[in-house]
């Protein structure tokens, strides 16, 4: 930390004067330095540096901007942040602990060499100013894949018409192959399927769950021969009779034919989040969240140790006002505030978290519909997009982007290519229109797999899966 306009408090007084203290009684005469506040000088400000990261993360042969901060230590003064500019008015320069991994320029652009790691060190022209981090350099991947032309290689499964004539809104496949969509109600809003089947073939058999919310994302757990949803719960019924902003997650075993309302036992709870939808890496023990919503345009995620949540002990949490009810089953429109017993997921520090800010344009990350996201060995896997107007004019829309656990963009925003052509999509009979909304995402075992609802000139709407070899 560098004071910039030193001041000492031990010149000359700006006013001496004397004063007599009376004190108990008896007179003694002082003499002190003291300023009437008028003719004091201006605050000093004080500044430090600082990396927008403790530590970052890069592909191998990859590129990553760094960011930097003048931080202004008083309230006075305004933070400034230098990056991929010319302007640099403490004359910053960058120095690397190994050049072997990876080179910078002047302007903190990295370029990566070797898988390894280096401590980057900043500086202003006067040595007075400095901060330092450290980039790791990973092993290098890609999604390239995804830009593939469809090809029957890629249709893990294609065409399924379901419970319902309504979109999925996301999908896990377990061990053995089988899938677990979550398909929105329709007709009955109120209701969330949880719909079992195999690779293209007919559904198995399904759940309902009642008010529970919206869907979006959902995740599955195997234990021996059983399965447990991880699915959004405590949903509240919004203007438009739909359900969503939901405040919790719950999880319970797959049963089939059972209903459940509201919300089940094993509940997790993050105090004035909504919107919560989960995704789970097993095998590296992490839960991952995301919350929006609530009047804050950004998203939210916050990674947890997945054991550590599990063990969570019960505790009493009171939601936000929930409204509910008044569809055709005679339930009657309510609202409650509820009480339940939850996991707090609070109360445990996060291994990881970051926000996303919405895109400004569409050539932006973040600037379509959020559409699902999974987690698997450190990667983020975020999938957005929309479907066209079903005219068959415009093609629908899908990119998926590779970040880490602390939001740095490891793989672009990468085009979904398979559902950008209509004359292919009606020549593999998935559609003829050309809709392909974007619904779920899976990453395991090195594949890729990518989920659509399509809907063709009969207007019914069938899940799909398109799978991608990732290197």
């Amino acid at each position: 930390m560098h004071k910039l306009s030193p001041f000492s408090a031990h010149k000359t007084m700006t006013k001496s004067i004397f004063k007599i203290i009376l004190f108990m009684g008896i007179s003694v005469l002082c003499v002190y330095s003291c300023s009437s506040g008028k003719d004091d000088p201006p605050a000093e400000t004080t500044y430090s540096l600082a990396f927008g990261r403790t530590n970052y993360l890069m592909l191998e042969n990859g590129t990553l901007q760094l960011k930097i901060r003048k931080v202004a230590n008083t309230s006075t003064q305004t933070d400034t942040t230098w990056y991929n500019t010319t302007t640099n008015p403490d004359k910053l320069t960058y120095s690397l602990a190994d050049a072997t991994v990876m080179t910078v320029d002047a302007k903190g652009f990295l370029t990566a060499k070797k898988i390894g790691s280096s401590k980057i060190s900043i500086k202003s022209e006067d040595g007075k100013l400095s901060a330092s981090t450290t980039v790791s350099v990973v092993k290098g991947y890609s999604i390239k894949s995804v830009e593939s032309k469809l090809n029957t290689n890629m249709l893990f499964s294609k065409g399924i018409y379901l419970v319902r004539n309504t979109v999925i809104q996301g999908f896990d496949i377990d061990s053995k192959g089988t899938i677990f969509y979550d398909q929105l109600g329709g007709g009955l809003p109120q209701y969330v399927f949880v719909v079992r089947g195999d690779a293209n073939k007919n559904y198995t058999d399904y759940m309902q769950l009642k008010y529970f919310g919206h869907g979006t994302n959902i995740a599955v757990e195997e234990d021996g021969d059983d399965r447990y949803i991880w699915i959004t719960s405590n949903g509240t019924k919004g203007s438009d009779g739909e359900y969503g902003s939901s405040q919790t997650i719950s999880r319970f075993e797959y049963i089939p034919g059972a209903i459940m309302e509201k919300y089940t036992e094993e509940t997790y709870y993050l105090k004035n989040k909504y919107n919560i939808h989960p995704a789970l890496d097993v095998k590296n023990n992490v839960l991952a969240i995301t919350t929006s919503g609530a009047g804050d345009p950004k998203r939210y995620f916050y990674f947890y140790k997945l054991n550590e949540a599990k063990a969570l002990p019960y505790t009493n949490a009171t939601l936000t006002s929930i409204k509910f009810g008044g569809e055709s089953d005679g339930i009657p429109e309510q609202t409650e505030i509820r009480t339940l017993k939850v996991k707090d997921l609070g109360s445990l520090t996060p291994i990881a978290s970051f926000s996303v800010d919405p895109g400004e344009s569409n050539e932006k990350f973040n600037y379509y519909d959020f559409q699902g996201f999974d987690v698997d060995n450190g990667y983020l896997y975020f999938y957005e997009g929309t479907g066209n107007d079903n005219t068959g004019v415009l093609p629908s829309i899908a990119f998926v982007t590779v970040l880490d656990l602390n939001g740095n963009i490891l793989y672009g925003r990468t085009n979904v290519k398979a559902i950008s052509s209509i004359p292919d999509l009606n020549s593999f009979h998935i559609t003829a229109t050309g809709y392909m909304e974007p619904e779920g995402i899976k990453m395991e075992n090195g594949i890729l797999y990518c989920g659509f609802a399509s809907k063709s000139t009969d207007d019914k709407r069938r899940a799909n899966i398109f799978k991608y070899t990732v290197n």
